[in-house]
């Protein structure tokens, strides 16, 4: 999720089959998640980029929106730090529920992860589906007030 006035960064261009519109990728963590959305037998298509009209916190994108063989919605959103600053996690939870309201059977928050290995430490992906996860959703929301007092 970024601010559309954000958006002059690109770090990689690509061209996936499945991405049905351009696949401009603004950190390593949304370009690995692309390629995982290309290759998951369950996503036919996806979106990379997608504004979110009448955001109430401004002009914002959601980093992936994607449609599955059985036409359900999932939307994947890409982090660099798991929990985010503050701020950014508010917007990312806000745009949780806008999805949802929206139809979107899942939405998973994508962040870079270093696991051990036997030669030592690895990135890797970790992938928090809300969906499957509503006690730490309630957590967050707990954590990050949607609006503060």
């Amino acid at each position: 999720m970024r601010h559309s006035d954000d958006l002059s960064a690109v770090y990689a261009r690509l061209t996936l089959d499945k991405c049905t519109n351009e696949c401009a990728v603004y950190n390593a963590v949304q370009q690995d998640c692309a390629y995982c959305l290309q290759d998951n037998q369950e996503i036919v298509s996806f979106e990379c980029n997608v504004v979110i009209p009448d955001f109430e916190d401004g002009q914002y994108t959601s980093d992936f929106v994607c449609h599955t063989a059985d036409g359900s919605i999932r939307v994947y959103e890409c982090t660099e730090r798991y929990p985010a600053p503050e701020e950014e996690m508010r917007l990312l939870l806000r745009c949780d529920k806008y999805w949802k309201k929206r139809g979107a059977a899942e939405w998973t928050l994508v962040v870079r992860e270093k696991y051990p290995t036997a030669g030592g430490e690895e990135d890797g992906l970790m992938m928090l589906t809300f969906a499957d996860n509503e006690e730490e959703l309630n957590h967050l929301l707990k954590r990050y007030p949607l609006y503060p007092s």
